[in-house]
């Protein structure tokens, strides 16, 4: 599929102070551990794993809407061009929920 050889990857990836306060949260309650924990250097460590798998655009790439993975220009419901968000998107990162955006300049983690 040519899908496969896109080159679609997001070029930056940003946490909001709450999102990147939350995560810390969630490493120094342990749920994060045994691979991030406050005694190896966790939130750090998984702040660029975060930013490692956001930057290869988790987006659905079989999505019939207008903001599906790879997708340069943001677009609203109703088909227009966004001036810079979209709807945000969330997955699991061992036991918790990353809720972030994708704008036309790249992605923010806005909450984990």
């Amino acid at each position: 599929p040519t899908w496969v050889g896109q080159d679609d990857a997001l070029q930056t990836v940003e946490f909001t102070t709450i999102a990147r306060e939350s995560l810390a949260k969630q490493v120094k309650d342990g749920k994060l551990a045994p691979l991030y924990t406050t005694k190896n250097g966790g939130t750090e460590g998984a702040i660029e794993t975060i930013r490692e798998v956001l930057a290869q655009d988790p987006r659905a790439s079989n999505s019939n809407g207008p903001n599906k993975r790879g997708s340069k220009i943001i677009m609203t419901s109703s088909g227009a061009e966004a001036d810079e968000r979209s709807d945000s998107y969330k997955f699991l990162f061992c036991d918790v929920q990353v809720e972030f955006l994708v704008s036309n300049n790249g992605v923010e983690v806005l909450n984990v």
